[in-house]
């Protein structure tokens, strides 16, 4: 229980341990690909329309959630 909790402080925000993401010796070794969570980019987007459409008013507690259609 208690290595757990450790490597859990180590672990940086991209699931890595911090002990092997500042090693200089995986530098040139990583591949990094970009997945688009199109989920986020529409709950965002809609943030930013509210902001712009509703700007003058209190947005506090406002919350997004996102429904995907069926097929």
């Amino acid at each position: 229980m208690l290595e757990s909790a450790a490597f859990d402080r180590d672990l940086g925000p991209h699931g890595y341990p911090m002990s092997l993401a500042t090693d200089p010796a995986i530098r040139g070794r990583i591949k990094v690909d970009a997945t688009v969570d199109f989920i986020e980019q529409a709950i965002r987007n809609k943030q930013d329309a509210y902001k712009k459409d509703y700007g003058h008013q209190n947005q506090n507690g406002f919350l997004f959630s996102a429904v995907v259609d069926k097929p």
